[in-house]
């Protein structure tokens, strides 16, 4: 199998075609439509070059850069014709990053590539198409048979390409669900769920027909597309009012799951939903429990959720925390229970917990001695969900930022989820925008950028004007 990681001595075509890439940006749209002879010399010859790991690698790096890159759009469509078939795919990427063309220009190039004989190629084709959105519905029935592939990773790319295409994948919902048959379903279950959830209102008869199949498998991915699809997925009411009779445990809690978010259309299911809170196992309790609020807004079993706390199973415990930080000041009476949490052996517990306090507000104040603690915990999750909660308890910002300000210097998701809840806290954190704005110069990578953009904007919006951000 060829792996496309390209030799070191492809580094100096990367800096050639960056340092190209910035000036060309600069100009304005009249220059931008001159050739620039230097660059063709320097950079884009790479496209043709003999070896197909550099062709491949320019062609990633120009759709990293995306619009950007439209200097290079005529060379990229004269690489479709590519001799390499992984190349012509990641062209294709290219294209579609940099010039957004009909999908009529490259679905050719990539419904061939689903045929090829080596995997990574059809794999990679998937991942492509799927880039597409409802715009590559036209290749929805090549998807569709590439579900029946030999190998796994090209089956698990054609699945998330149809719920990436979404309502317009909706005639392939059967031939998902029949992957339930598949060798392997406990590997593509969740996207395989993920994906059928995508395709909307189109799909729920054949959902709904599914959650009274012999097949636990096809039942169980059924039940948790349609509570993926909220109150789109009312037509299927009365089939999830029965699942929650049904002999697995693990599709019970997922037909409360969907009713609950179906909400107030689903409230003929409210007096078995109400039946299930006595249920044998504790996740499906929590479930009925909180689906009964999200549809009559009802308080009644909040004790339960409280108790679920101290459940033996750590996944009802904290599916109890999270059903409590949705409920925010409906769940004050479990303030107390939510503070004893915090000490819960289990760190994704203790997360959810400081969430729902923070959710509950100024009414969870008796929970502040509990949560100082947690913002020198070495779990830094748990201290940033600790110092925002505290923020929300208290109205106070000063020592919270203390704590959220040394998690900007991390490179992974806890400094996304930082400045997130740094711009949340608003013009109270106007001390941290120096470090905000040195980041966002700094910082390349999309998500963080993105993050950081927003938090200014919150926290000064003038001063958001004055760098470019809308």
């Amino acid at each position: 199998m060829r792996v496309y990681l390209g030799p070191f001595l492809f580094v100096g075509g990367i800096c050639l075609v960056l340092s190209a890439a910035v000036p060309v940006a600069a100009q304005d749209k009249k220059q931008e439509k001159k050739k620039d002879p230097g660059f063709q010399a320097d950079g884009l010859k790479n496209l043709r070059h003999p070896d197909a790991n550099i062709r491949y690698q320019t062609a990633a790096l120009i759709a990293k850069q995306g619009p950007r890159a439209k200097f290079a759009v005529e060379e990229l469509h004269e690489a479709l014709q590519d001799t390499d078939p992984l190349v012509r795919v990641k062209v294709a990427e290219a294209l579609w990053k940099v010039e957004r063309p009909s999908p009529s220009v490259i679905l050719p190039t990539l419904q061939r590539a689903l045929k090829d004989k080596n995997p990574e190629v059809r794999e990679a084709a998937c991942e492509a198409i799927g880039m597409l959105g409802g715009k590559g519905k036209a290749a929805v029935p090549a998807l569709t048979l590439a579900l029946k592939d030999e190998k796994l990773p090209v089956v698990m790319a054609a699945v998330s390409a149809l719920g990436d295409i979404g309502p317009s994948a909706t005639e392939a919902a059967p031939a998902l669900l029949q992957l339930a048959g598949y060798a392997d379903f406990i590997i593509l279950e969740p996207i395989v769920g993920a994906a059928l959830g995508e395709m909307g209102e189109g799909a729920v008869p054949e959902l709904a027909a599914a959650l009274k199949e012999k097949s636990a498998n096809r039942r169980r991915a059924a039940a948790y597309a349609l509570g993926s699809m909220g109150p789109k997925a009312e037509g299927a009411t009365k089939p999830l009012t029965g699942a929650l009779g049904d002999e697995e445990w693990t599709i019970r809690s997922l037909a409360a799951r969907a009713l609950g978010n179906i909400g107030i259309r689903a409230k003929l299911a409210l007096p078995r939903l109400r039946e299930a809170t006595d249920d044998k196992n504790a996740q499906v309790r929590v479930r009925a429990a909180f689906a009964v609020w999200q549809i009559a807004a009802d308080t009644k079993y909040v004790p339960l959720l409280s108790r679920s706390l101290e459940d033996e199973d750590v996944a009802a415990r904290e599916l109890a925390c999270r059903a409590l930080a949705t409920m925010a000041t409906d769940a004050k009476p479990a303030s107390g229970a939510l503070c004893k949490a915090l000490g819960d052996k289990a760190p994704s517990v203790q997360q959810a917990a400081a969430q729902a306090i923070g959710s509950i507000g100024r009414s969870a104040k008796d929970c502040v001695v509990s949560l100082r603690p947690l913002l020198q915990d070495k779990d830094r999750t748990l201290r940033l969900h600790a110092a925002f909660a505290l923020w929300q308890v208290t109205g106070e910002a000063k020592e919270s930022l203390k704590a959220l300000r040394p998690l900007l210097a991390e490179e992974d998701a806890v400094q996304v989820l930082a400045v997130e809840k740094i711009g949340a806290i608003g013009p109270a954190a106007r001390d941290l925008l120096p470090d905000l704005v040195r980041a966002y110069r700094e910082e390349d990578g999309e998500a963080i950028r993105r993050a950081l953009g927003d938090a200014i904007k919150k926290i000064d919006p003038e001063l958001a004007g004055k760098l470019g951000l809308r």
